[in-house]
């Protein structure tokens, strides 16, 4: 019999799932993109509030701070951080980073390492889990999304929590499918880890006992029990921090009780970022919940035990949080649950991958790539969807913003005599933060500068993160409705006192103000002493960009009425 000829093009060669070089060059495409995503302007905006809050830990901070009062380092950051909600162990990072890399903007970089990290090990948790398309669905999703890609350009500790979370969930995994000692260790540790980036990631322990309601798990148990009485006997040792910080929060946070509106704008979030039109979130939210049912029923009929599981790890957090929210003390039940989204990206790419129709499956995941892009978009154009409460409804999230030219500008004008003062918190840590990085160029020192306000009139929040919340307590009833002046010194010290300005002889003042939201009013704090500034002094100019304000009146020509800021 003649020889059946062999086709010249093999196409099982090119089948990525079968050829172990394509698989690997797909999954190097996948990384590299996530990568190009995260670097693509992560130094466009200036530092945000939070991120200053962030810079607090540097090693130059902790170090001039030390020079100037003598405390040791590890004196500083622990008094610092019992007055910070968020957990320790970022801070730590940070502290070793900056000791290595420096402060400023170059902290970004530490969130783009884990966020890219954070790929990798869902990759390696998705493909455990999943088949390979699912796991190459997932992740694409993950790399691409502005959810993610907002917080992997931000010097904040979300990036960090999440690369750790998923280390602790494939950890997880890994035990359950052996049950031997070594896994179930590394999970102990990894959870450890983890509940010390996040206090969140707390429920997700909890909500890991779901496999040993089925009878297959059972065994399991007591090999899970020491790893969780593990963390939690470890964290006994960190609880006056932890009572400090639910302090704050319990007292001094803005943020308001959420509603039903609120926990529905998380999945929101989950589906396509901040950085969405109404249209595409709803076309998204029908989209994405289609696609999660179907692949969750799905998956059910083949594996429920991994499917109860999952969703056992994506709502019982999410239902805890907002429960505890509203119960024992707000907290922020978006970003926070960014550890959880990942999770909810397998669901819908289980969906794509159960359709049963090859064209289909390519037309919708495609259409999602399309959906979560337009939003990506959006996020480098620094868009955001308008809403009158749009902070309260994304937990505190505000546009970013470009600051620094205003400050610049403001440097080169400032002249002998004239003072600098801030008349809101967010103005005051901003001006503050640029001063010091500074300091040798500024005609003004970090000393000199003021923040004033009338005690009637300043937040909660903002009394207690300057630390003065005791002192205004403590003032006479008469005293609240008097302008008052604070002052943070390099060496840490405080003031506050009466303002004396009528009686200082100064030539021209720089007032900067700070509108968390661009197409919002000042807030009560800063529009009041804005209001009062321009009756008692000649208003001369204004500058403003992304809600910070720069404005300037003189002294020697009273009368003048000021005019409001637009």
């Amino acid at each position: 019999m003649p020889r059946e000829k062999k086709p010249l093009l093999n196409f099982r060669r090119f089948d990525w799932q079968k050829n172990p070089y394509i698989k690997f060059g797909v999954i190097i495409l996948l990384i590299a993109c996530a990568a190009a995503l995260r670097m693509y302007r992560v130094s466009y905006y200036d530092m945000s509030f939070e991120e200053i809050g962030t810079e607090v830990y540097t090693f130059q901070n902790l170090n001039r701070i030390s020079q100037a009062t003598g405390m040791s380092q590890f004196s500083l950051f622990f008094k610092k951080m019992k007055n910070d909600p968020h957990s320790s162990f970022s801070y730590l990072l940070v502290y070793f980073f900056s000791k290595v890399f420096g402060d400023g903007k170059i902290l970004r970089y530490l969130s783009v390492i884990f966020s890219l990290w954070a790929c990798v090990i869902f990759y390696r948790l998705s493909r455990m889990l999943f088949p390979p398309r699912v796991s190459l669905y997932s992740t694409m999703i993950l790399a691409i999304h502005p959810f993610h890609i907002w917080y992997a350009q931000e010097a904040r500790m979300y990036a960090a929590m999440t690369w750790i979370s998923l280390l602790a969930f494939y950890a997880y995994f890994k035990a359950l499918n052996t049950n031997k000692l070594v896994p179930w260790m590394n999970f102990a540790l990894a959870s450890l880890l983890a509940f010390n980036f996040s206090y969140f990631y707390g429920l997700w322990l909890l909500a890991s006992s779901a496999p040993f309601f089925f009878k297959k798990y059972r065994p399991f148990l007591k090999k899970w029990l020491f790893s969780v009485v593990f963390v939690f006997s470890v964290q006994i040792f960190l609880y006056p921090v932890f009572l400090s910080q639910y302090g704050f929060v319990k007292h001094s946070f803005w943020i308001p009780i959420p509603t039903p509106e609120t926990l529905f704008w998380t999945f929101r979030v989950f589906n396509l970022g901040y950085t969405s039109s109404y249209p595409q979130y709803h076309l998204a939210l029908f989209l994405f919940s289609c696609l999660f049912v179907f692949g969750a029923c799905r998956l059910y009929k083949k594996d429920h035990i991994l499917t109860v599981t999952i969703l056992s790890f994506i709502f019982f957090p999410i239902l805890s949080a907002f429960v505890i929210s509203k119960l024992v003390a707000p907290v922020y039940i978006n970003r926070q649950l960014l550890i959880f989204s990942p999770l909810y990206y397998l669901f819908i790419a289980y969906g794509i991958d159960r359709l049963a129709r090859k064209e289909l499956r390519v037309f919708v995941f495609l259409f999602v790539i399309l959906l979560i892009s337009t939003s990506l978009y959006n996020y480098y154009g620094g868009y955001m969807f308008y809403h009158p409460f749009r902070a309260n409804l994304l937990g505190g999230v505000f546009p970013k913003k470009r600051y620094l030219h205003l400050f610049d500008s403001l440097m080169k004008e400032f002249r002998p005599h004239d003072i600098l003062v801030a008349g809101d918190l967010q103005s005051y840590i901003l001006l503050r933060s640029y001063l010091l990085k500074n300091d040798k160029t500024c005609p003004v020192s970090v000393d000199q500068l003021r923040f004033l306000f009338y005690p009637e009139d300043l937040f909660r929040f903002s009394q207690r993160y300057l630390k003065i919340n005791n002192l205004i307590e403590q003032m006479p009833e008469k005293e609240l409705s008097e302008l008052h002046e604070f002052q943070l010194f390099e060496n840490d010290t405080r003031r506050l006192r009466k303002s004396d300005l009528e009686k200082e002889s100064f030539r021209r003042i720089w007032l900067v103000l700070a509108s968390w939201e661009p197409e919002r009013q000042l807030s009560a704090e800063a529009g009041v002493l804005h209001v009062k500034l321009a009756e008692q002094y000649r208003y001369v100019s204004w500058q403003q960009n992304d809600g910070i304000f720069v404005e300037l009146f003189l002294q020697d020509r009273r009368g003048g009425a000021g005019e409001p800021i637009p």
